[in-house]
């Protein structure tokens, strides 16, 4: 989609007509923004869900030390 905006003077089809990327240019970059927010949203949430185990598995490390110390 984002190479049909870059050439407006192609055809594709939309809901069954054939249409120019001028034609729908404001829906086009609302979907397209939208599509980039969801992959954004999406690379965040893995950063923080990956950031959390590494958090979880140093506090595990860390307890079993810490039980290795304290036994006989």
């Amino acid at each position: 989609m984002q190479t049909l905006l870059s050439a407006p003077d192609r055809l594709f089809v939309y809901q069954g007509e054939s249409s120019s990327a001028n034609q729908v240019r404001n829906g086009l970059l609302h979907w397209l923004t939208e599509q980039y927010d969801r992959a954004e949203r999406k690379e965040t949430w893995t950063l923080t869900m990956e950031a959390a185990i590494i958090v979880l598995i140093v506090v595990e490390i860390i307890l079993a030390i810490m039980a290795l110390r304290h036994s006989p």
